[in-house]
C-alpha cells in the first residue's frame, strides 16, 4: 500500500543525511516523500535526490 511521508529537518548537526537515507528507502519502495527543510542554498539544492518533493519552512 502506497503511503505519504513528511520529514522535517534542518541543516545543522548532521540532521540531513539520516533523513535522506530513510526518505530515499521509502521512495524506492514506491511511497510519496516530502522533505520540509531550511536547506535552501545552492549547495543543498544540488544535493537533493530526485523524486522527493521539497518545501522550505
Amino acid at each position: 500500500m502506497r503511503k505519504k511521508f513528511l520529514f522535517a529537518t534542518w541543516s545543522g548537526g548532521g540532521a540531513v543525511p539520516p533523513v535522506l537515507s530513510i526518505a530515499r528507502a521509502l521512495r524506492e519502495r514506491g511511497h510519496d516523500v516530502r522533505v520540509l527543510s531550511t536547506c535552501c542554498s545552492a549547495r543543498s539544492r544540488a544535493a537533493r535526490p530526485p523524486g522527493f518533493l521539497w518545501s522550505r519552512w
